[in-house]
């Protein structure tokens, strides 16, 4: 098996506060819209994305979820720090690449929400080989 955890912080207050991203980056950040794409591996978070703003993060989620659905996996999770409205709103996201997946909307657990704050989106699933 193989499981994957994408996290989209709505900010990098929480990130900043936690020390993973130092002020000057932060205060940048801030300025210029950009926004991250995590990904928790290994027992880790990595950047896998960054942009200026959304649609890039959000169109490259939406091609790996695409393939990942081809490839068999039948159930999604979408998780939230808060913010229940996002999480359905990518929930009718996934649902329109194909209507035979599950996609569930559940709280996203405190370790990782305590590191990316609130407002965070994760959207996650196993994989069976």
């Amino acid at each position: 098996h193989t499981s994957e955890l994408y996290l989209l912080p709505r900010n990098l207050q929480q990130l900043k506060n936690s020390g993973r991203v130092s002020n000057s980056k932060y205060l940048l950040s801030s300025l210029l819209h950009i926004k991250l794409l995590l990904k928790l591996e290994n027992s880790t978070i990595d950047l896998e994305l960054k942009s200026r703003g959304n649609k890039k993060i959000e169109a490259y989620l939406i091609t790996h979820i695409k393939e990942i659905i081809d490839k068999g996996v039948k159930n999604i999770g979408v998780l939230h720090a808060g913010n229940e409205q996002e999480a359905h709103v990518w929930k009718e996201r996934i649902l329109t690449l194909n209507k035979e997946v599950n996609v569930y909307v559940e709280p996203l657990v405190p370790v990782a929400s305590v590191h990316t704050g609130y407002g965070t989106i994760g959207i996650g699933w196993i994989q069976t080989q």
